[in-house]
Formats: C-alpha cells, sequence, structure tokens
C-alpha cells in the first residue's frame, strides 16, 4: 500500500495519515479508517481539509449499519 510506505518514512504527515484513512474507508474497513482519520486530526488539527472529511466520516458513521 502506498500509504503505509510514505506513513512508514514520514509518520508525522498528517496528510498521509488523511489519504490512508480516505482509502481505508474506501475499502470498509471502518476501524482503521477510523484511527488513520483521528491519527491525521491529532497531527494537524487546525487542517480544513482533515477537519472536513473526519466530520463527514463520523456523520455517516458506516460502521453502525
Amino acid at each position: 500500500d502506498v500509504y503505509r510506505r510514505i506513513l512508514a518514512l514520514h509518520p508525522g504527515s498528517a496528510t498521509a495519515w488523511q489519504s490512508l484513512g480516505s482509502t481505508l474507508e474506501l475499502m470498509k474497513d471502518w476501524e482503521k479508517a477510523r484511527e488513520a482519520y483521528g491519527k491525521a486530526s491529532q497531527l494537524d488539527p487546525l487542517n480544513a481539509s482533515i477537519r472536513k472529511d473526519v466530520d463527514s466520516f463520523e456523520k455517516r458513521r458506516p460502521w453502525e449499519k
């Protein structure tokens, strides 16, 4: 997985964590997507793009369906 390789080299990259979360969400791996989005948000809490993705994911709550 491309994002995991990027994160191995740059574990502090909030955008890489965000992208991983998005990819995992598309794969319907809700728990891992949630963790990745959480890490992205933790690393860059003021990033509007990350916040938008996290909020959208949380509102849909796909893991409860």
